[in-house]
């Protein structure tokens, strides 16, 4: 698996593949994509092989991971690797949205 930290503020689309802000994880990626080298060139894309990756760069993309699905990913991948305290930020986040559209759903315009 591919541990792809795009330090961008935009999603990148390559290949059919949509890499958001933060840590994204996925099992087939072409490095060799000009878009991706163009990226990776600038320093707005790291890419590593999870395989090698040592607990300070596990640590380094859980920190990263902006989404449930990547830090659910990590985890399952890097069995020892704490991801409470990311999953509560995520976890409040998601609860700020969901209460923002009960909000907005409830508008009369």
């Amino acid at each position: 698996m591919k541990v792809i930290n795009n330090k961008t503020l935009h999603c990148i689309f390559v290949n059919k593949i949509l890499l958001v802000p933060g840590t994204n994880c996925v099992e087939e990626f072409d490095e060799t994509n000009s878009k991706v080298k163009f990226f990776t060139d600038l320093g707005h894309l790291e890419i590593q092989d999870s395989e090698k990756m040592d607990e300070k760069q596990q640590a380094e993309a859980v920190k990263n991971a902006n989404t449930q699905q990547a830090l659910s990913t990590l985890k399952k991948k890097f069995k020892n690797v704490d991801i409470s305290k990311q999953k509560k930020k995520l976890d409040d986040f998601d609860k700020q949205v969901s209460e923002h559209n009960d909000i907005n759903t409830n508008v009369e315009g």
